[in-house]
């Protein structure tokens, strides 16, 4: 798939529009590669090619939508988030483990909630996709501690 593809903007805009709900998320964008909202239409409208820029901003003003991070990723790898910087850095693996036992069970919870009609909805899978998204960061933090 292309970066010109009609097929990506129209994706990106269900993402970023109707399924993150974050009504914030467009002017974050727009600020992240400093253009304006409109601009930011314009992308997923398909009248401005897409851009590495855009998909970039996009994955880290959502973070992480499983559907944006799919355009970064190539078969059979995945995107996380590297811990970077001074502050946030995982220092002590008991605390770090304990965490992806929090995410662990919130993910387990995700689940459990949508399974209690038998079948898992669309809408319920991006909520579970965006726990394990938490899960895979916390699961990063302890394998950088042991680097």
């Amino acid at each position: 798939m292309k970066l010109d593809d009609a097929g990506i903007s129209e994706e990106l805009k269900t993402a970023i529009i109707y399924d993150d709900n974050d009504q914030g998320v467009v002017g974050r964008i727009a600020k992240r590669i400093n253009k304006t909202p409109r601009t930011v239409y314009a992308f997923l409208d398909g009248d401005i090619r897409m851009t590495l820029e855009f998909l970039h901003a996009a994955v880290i003003e959502t973070s992480g939508h499983p559907v944006i991070k799919r355009f970064l990723e190539p078969e059979g790898w995945e995107l996380i988030q590297r811990v970077g910087g001074n502050e946030g850095q995982p220092e002590d693996p008991e605390k770090e483990v304990g965490d992806i036992y929090l995410k662990l069970s919130a993910t387990h919870a995700s689940i459990r909630e949508a399974m209690k009609d038998g079948k898992i909805d669309p809408s319920e899978k991006k909520s579970i996709e965006k726990t394990l998204v938490g899960l895979k960061k916390e699961i990063a933090d302890v394998e950088s501690l042991l680097k």
